[in-house]
């Protein structure tokens, strides 16, 4: 099946959001074309999850090797595929 950006969107219940500005507004709405891209790749939701918990694994290297804005920024990311693994278990 080709999914498209109304499918995920349609699949998301927006009022079981609760009202934390970045999740709303940054990393939800971030997540919907990453989801796109992997839900059309047949990636399911535990391979998303494997993917941010490789993330996270690097994040915090490059936190220990005092590369630290580069570790924070892919935590960042790592919360945005934890969007992504919950649209695609949700779709």
């Amino acid at each position: 099946m080709k999914y498209k950006i109304k499918d995920i969107i349609e699949s998301q219940d927006y009022n079981k959001i609760p009202s934390r500005f970045l999740f709303k507004y940054f990393f939800i709405p971030t997540a919907l074309p990453i989801t796109l891209i992997l839900l059309n790749l047949r990636i399911s939701a535990n391979q998303a999850t494997l993917i941010r918990l490789i993330i996270h694994l690097v994040a915090f290297f490059f936190i220990l090797i005092k590369f630290s804005l580069l570790g924070y920024i892919l935590i960042y990311v790592a919360i945005i595929f934890d969007c992504v693994d919950g649209q695609i278990a949700r779709t």
